[in-house]
């Protein structure tokens, strides 16, 4: 009875031996393919990163299959985008300065001048400085600024692009007022002098000018702001050549 009780005991032991042991080549293996798979995600984002940052003049065997694979677009695509932001961004610029001097040089600085030098700037920052850093990044076929700038580009664009707008809105909205409903005041509105009659009131004067100015580039400030205190967040667009404003 006692060797046969020895002998189940053993038997016992034996089996919760076998039991501890399987859970630990299970757990083994569990472990060892997580770290596998790690690994392989570290290779192929750093893969992505070297081969992204180096072009195809400068290496010879560049994979044109791998960057098939893994960008948004064609390469051709960035690269024609490139040449487009680039032209965009001489012809813009260059338009933009010439309209700035004409007005700067006018005597008169009437409201409408305002307006449309305040256009002519948010334009010309966009030609200026907004779009050689996308044509950039297109070319590089990646955003390869520091996160920082990204922040900051996205925001300037964003502002700019939204006073732009805004200010074509308000002007727009002007004109139809005196169209719509002051036909008989629509000619000369936009004048600096002062006429006779009912005129004067259809006018835009230099108050309605600066509440204008003011509420649109409050009302930009105040679409672009949040982001930075945290309410959504600036981050890269698909193709990876600009920035956009996001929520998370």
């Amino acid at each position: 009875m006692a060797i046969f009780a020895n002998s189940s005991t053993s038997a016992g032991g034996s089996g919760d031996t076998s039991a501890n042991f399987s859970a630990g080549a299970v757990l083994l293996r569990f472990i060892l393919d997580l770290v596998k798979e790690q690994r392989h995600q570290s290779e192929t984002l750093i893969g992505r990163d070297q081969v992204i940052a180096t072009n195809t003049s400068a290496t010879p065997d560049f994979d044109q299959e791998w960057m098939a694979q893994h960008l948004l677009m064609p390469i051709w695509a960035y690269q024609l985008a490139a040449a487009y932001l680039i032209f965009i961004s001489v012809l813009g610029l260059f338009m933009n300065i010439v309209v700035v001097l004409v007005i700067v040089n006018d005597p008169q600085k009437s409201p409408l001048n305002w307006m449309l030098l305040n256009l002519a700037c948010s334009d010309g920052m966009i030609a200026g400085f907004g779009t050689p850093i996308s044509a950039a990044a297109a070319l590089q076929y990646n955003w390869p600024f520091s996160d920082e700038l990204c922040v900051a580009y996205a925001m300037i664009m964003s502002t700019a692009g939204i006073g732009s707008i805004t200010t074509l809105t308000a002007l727009a909205l002007w004109r139809c007022q005196l169209v719509v409903y002051c036909p008989a005041n629509r000619s000369g509105a936009f004048a600096n002098h002062h006429s006779g009659g009912g005129g004067g009131s259809a006018k835009l004067g230099r108050v309605q000018a600066a509440v204008l100015l003011t509420l649109i580039w409050s009302y930009a400030l105040a679409v672009t702001c949040p982001p930075l205190f945290g309410w959504g967040r600036y981050d890269r667009e698909a193709a990876h050549i600009s920035e956009v404003d996001g929520t998370d």
